[in-house]
């Protein structure tokens, strides 16, 4: 018996192999469907191939990239690199570029850059004895998505210019499709959303003519994105479902995975928890049902901040452990801390309730419960009070005095996370909160609300001062240039404002309200509108 295996890695990242036994006794052929539909079974025949070779380099290969499909990185990192060895020593140029491609896409997955653009420089190094330029575009494509996941853009910019010179050198419409998803995406992360979309709407012909509809699917992902980011929701929402429905149609499960990830994130935006709940489950079941680890992951941290938004800090805590013992990071020191940060929330019922039990006369116990106490109600980053400190303040208030409540957001703060990181948000954070603080009159009380969204309770003041207040602190936060490792970073703040009624979670339903026609009619500025509080 004569085993062949055809290897051909696809210009969209998906890694199609096609596996042919040839029976020379009875000229007989059989074709395994192509690994993504089935991995598991395709990684069962190449593991009894194996058997009788260990040291065959097409197998290993296709078991490496049946890992691979699966999310099982380490193994197949493992089978990728016995493969590589045996290229090396026996000069096997061919199968040598596929694994290098490989391992650039393995170790780019893992997180490790550069060991995966050394990869993919061998790549483009090893000349195979066949479609040499069409490989060398595939190359420079995987170059320009690892460089736009490390946030340079230049760098990938440039390693897309030359694979888009390539494939209209080539006149080849599914290299060019390809290339132009990889182009929209640099300008997605650099916030060029118009030229992105032309981008994707050029590719989206390509593969219309080609009838490629997974890369239509693709497309219509990354268009929820900008939409999303453009904070046009509904745009979004149609391309995210388009997405899906074309996903189940040809059981593309990575697409059917991520539009449900998707939606579930942009309803929780949304604040429609149901919703976001259903497309969050549908996800996670695909993943779970699939066994593809990298997605679940993200479903689950995604589930994590569902239930915080919730208040369901036990659940959060809960799922943001099994994602983060799936991301094998749980050493992580930020993840360390976020974790102990829910635990604390979860458990702040027990606490309060543990400090009112051991309230003593006894003047130690009395100093020990009031830094507890101090610690229940103050968020544990901005040192600010937090929900629960904020609202236990606002009983105490007498409902015959006019107080006012001013609610403020960081506008685009998901653009600080994505560009420096979240290490330093959680310092614009703090710096924001003393910005705050300092400039805030002593019987003014601010809270860190959620997320980046800050609540100032102003006492004995009226909405006409109240919302001249806020402009003047807008202004201020415009102006200051906060700095992290020599970066320059400025912020503007979206305020709503209104007055404290009778009843507080209409009034922070008002001012949510006027929050969001700021931030839906251009952000960095201050609004009241009568209309709405008529309404409380």
């Amino acid at each position: 018996m004569i085993t062949l295996v055809l290897l051909d890695i696809s210009i969209t990242g998906v890694i199609e192999v096609s596996i042919l036994i040839i029976n020379s006794g009875e000229n007989s052929y059989i074709k395994y469907e192509k690994m993504e539909s089935n991995p598991h079974l395709f990684k069962s025949s190449a593991m009894k191939l194996l058997e009788s070779d260990p040291n065959h380099i097409e197998t290993l290969n296709t078991i490496a990239y049946c890992h691979y499909y699966l999310s099982d990185f380490y193994q197949s990192l493992d089978f990728a690199l016995r493969a590589y060895n045996l290229e090396i020593t026996r000069y096997a140029n061919d199968e040598l570029y596929h694994t290098c491609n490989l391992l650039g896409n393995i170790y780019r997955f893992l997180g490790i850059y550069d060991t995966a653009n050394h990869y993919y420089m061998a790549a483009l190094n090893t000349t195979p004895s066949y479609q040499v330029q069409e490989k060398r575009c595939q190359t420079l494509r995987y170059l320009a998505v690892a460089y736009t996941e490390m946030n340079m853009n230049e760098f990938a910019m440039d390693y897309a210019i030359e694979g888009l010179q390539l494939a209209e050198l080539l006149n080849d419409p599914r290299l060019l499709a390809d290339i132009q998803v990889a182009l929209a995406t640099i300008h997605y992360k650099s916030a060029f959303y118009e030229k992105s979309l032309k981008l994707c709407n050029d590719a989206v012909l390509h593969y219309d003519n080609l009838k490629n509809i997974k890369g239509i699917t693709n497309v219509f992902l990354l268009c929820g994105d900008i939409h999303q980011n453009t904070g046009t929701y509904s745009t979004s929402m149609d391309y995210y479902n388009k997405a899906l429905n074309l996903s189940k149609e040809i059981k593309y499960r990575y697409g059917t995975i991520y539009a449900n990830y998707a939606l579930g994130c942009l309803m929780v935006t949304q604040k429609d928890f149901l919703m976001a709940h259903e497309a969050l489950d549908e996800a996670l079941s695909c993943a779970k049902r699939y066994n593809i680890q990298q997605p679940k992951i993200k479903i689950y941290y995604a589930l994590s901040d569902l239930y915080i938004k919730q208040y369901d800090y036990e659940k959060a805590y809960n799922l943001y452990k099994i994602a983060t013992e799936l991301n094998d990071n749980l050493n992580s020191t930020k993840q360390q801390s976020t974790i102990y940060n829910l635990y604390t929330k979860y458990n702040l019922d027990q606490k309060e309730a543990q400090l009112r039990q051991s309230l003593q006369t006894n003047a130690h116990l009395e100093a020990l419960n009031k830094q507890l106490l101090e610690q229940v109600q103050h968020d544990s980053l901005t040192q600010l009070y937090n929900r629960r400190g904020l609202k236990n303040i606002i009983t105490y208030y007498p409902c015959t005095d006019i107080h006012t409540l001013a609610l403020c957001d960081i506008d685009k703060f998901k653009d600080i996370n994505d560009t420096y990181g979240h290490q330093c948000g959680d310092y614009i954070l703090i710096e924001l909160a003393k910005v705050l603080k300092s400039n805030c009159p002593t019987n003014y009380k601010i809270a860190r609300w959620g997320g980046e969204e800050f609540l100032i309770l102003m006492e004995n003041t009226a909405i006409s001062d109240a919302t001249d207040f806020a402009e003047s602190l807008r202004i201020i936060v415009e102006n200051t240039v906060f700095t992290y490792r020599n970066h320059k970073i400025s912020l503007t703040l979206t305020f709503g404002v209104g007055t404290l009624t009778d009843s507080f979670e209409q009034s922070i339903e008002a001012v949510d309200r006027c929050l969001y026609l700021g931030k839906n009619s251009g952000r960095n500025q201050v609004v009241f509108d009568d209309d709405l509080f008529d309404l409380v």
